[in-house]
């Protein structure tokens, strides 16, 4: 073949192939399908690839300024590159994102990480008056807040500090280095926080007009600020004394719709779990979801806690997963638990051993969940070795519902696998999942229940 043909037929390869005759609107769709995850400065992730492909591509995908305005700063990466290099990365992501609002992201930040800490602060300052969300992560955070004094972020919409895993999470142990943080009190548009490892009263928010706010332990100063929150995350690691009551006083949230109370390490002493501590200081009367997390705890006395509104139709108990045996006087406890939430509940979410709980707990009160149409467990296992007290509570619901108990029947069992491969080898999900419908619908053969199997990648939500 002469040149010349070679020529014509790779331009007709070109010209004809199916990515290139779409037109650049679709494609444009398509690459921002492509790049939902944050941009980061020195990985070969979709955006710079796109770049790579052709003149073309390279044209398209730098007119799409929604592709570059989620950016990503891994402090342990960064430094393995020059700071002139580094001033260009940015310099070019903020040109092309030109005046899209702005995600940015800091991580992995130490006491190393000063100098570029600082550079790339001086280079976001044009530009904090279009930046939308804020992430801050490391032990050292002095060097970001320093460099925004004298910025305003009139469009900040979210917020996340987190001083670090080495910080315990008891205000009076987090060093005292860190002043008051203003510069985000004038920030009438937030309305997601994030504050983790942070001291008592460490930052001034407009927190009066918060919807969204998740904290662990030291944060539940926050609580009773927060008088519009209508989602709510504590994940505590420590155990309340007595005598912590007074640093959360009896707090009214009227807006509260969504409350997560979970612990992030398990009870040592046996002492009252924060969640329920936490729960018995809040009165939320438009709840209507409650995730709480109650690990093996043993005989503890469950507090008295502001009667939840019959809007609460959806409940998650959350358990530690294990194969070893479960402390006796734990069932009893978490089943005064539950009988004190049941009534309206229509969702139940119940996670590792809990689910034993509920089986334990259904077979001697068959009418507690009375409004349970749907049940989520994680932890096929745990479902697969309770089968048959299930089931056969299942029957006794139906047998009660038909006799005049004003029981709802129910309609779809939902199981997802645990977290890790020991907890549900793959083999043994799939072989849980092949056998376990076909033995409900064998036994019991008059009722219509959808039993579905979630893979380990997939997450509850209700």
């Amino acid at each position: 073949m002469s040149a010349g043909l070679s020529v014509y037929a790779l331009h007709s390869r070109t010209v004809f192939n199916p990515m290139h005759s779409i037109p650049d609107d679709i494609l444009g769709l398509i690459f921002e399908a492509a790049t939902c995850d944050s941009v980061q400065l020195i990985t070969n992730q979709v955006p710079w690839t796109l770049t790579q492909v052709c003149r073309r591509w390279r044209a398209q995908a730098s007119r799409i300024c929604t592709l570059w305005n989620r950016i990503f700063l891994d402090m342990s990466t960064v430094y393995k590159i020059d700071s002139g290099t580094l001033t260009m990365l940015l310099c070019l992501l903020l040109e092309r994102s030109r005046e899209a609002d702005l995600t940015i992201t800091w991580d992995n930040m130490t006491d190393q990480d000063a100098m570029y800490s600082r550079l790339l602060t001086e280079l976001l300052q044009p530009h904090t008056r279009r930046m939308v969300g804020l992430s801050v992560r490391g032990d050292t955070i002095e060097h970001v807040i320093t460099g925004f004094l004298h910025c305003s972020f009139p469009r900040l919409r979210s917020l996340n500090i987190d001083l670090g895993d080495d910080l315990e999470s008891f205000p009076s142990e987090v060093p005292e280095t860190h002043s008051l943080i203003t510069i985000f009190q004038d920030c009438q548009h937030l309305r997601d926080v994030a504050l983790f490892s942070v001291p008592n009263n460490f930052i001034m928010v407009p927190w009066e007009s918060l919807n969204t706010i998740s904290i662990d332990g030291s944060g539940i100063w926050i609580i009773p600020k927060a008088t519009s929150v209508t989602s709510l995350r504590v994940s505590t690691v420590w155990t309340l004394e007595s005598d912590q009551e007074d640093t959360v006083p009896l707090t009214s949230l009227a807006h509260l719709q969504s409350l997560t109370l979970v612990e992030e390490r398990l009870v040592r002493d046996r002492g009252l779990p924060a969640p329920l501590f936490l729960l018995s200081r809040i009165h939320a009367p438009s709840l209507t979801t409650l995730t709480i997390g109650l690990e093996t705890m043993g005989a503890v006395v469950i507090p008295e806690f502001p009667p939840l509104p019959s809007t609460l139709v959806n409940l998650g108990v959350i358990g530690n997963m294990t194969f070893g045996p479960i402390d006796p006087e734990t069932i009893p406890t978490i089943i005064r638990f539950l009988e004190r939430v049941h009534v309206h509940v229509k969702t139940l979410y119940l996670e590792g051993y809990v689910v034993r709980v509920l089986a334990s707990a259904w077979v001697n009160n068959p009418l507690l969940f009375p409004a349970v149409t749907n049940l989520r467990l994680r932890w096929a296992r745990a479902f697969a070795e309770e089968g048959i007290r299930l089931r056969r509570a299942v029957m006794t619901r139906e047998v009660l519902r038909e006799s005049g108990e004003r029981i709802v029947p129910l309609e779809e069992i939902r199981v997802y696998r645990g977290w890790s491969i020991s907890q549900d080898t793959r083999i043994d999900f799939y072989n849980i999942r092949e056998k376990e419908p076909e033995i409900w619908q064998t036994e019991l053969p008059h009722l219509q229940i959808n039993i579905q199997f979630m893979d380990f990648e997939d997450q509850h939500e209700f």
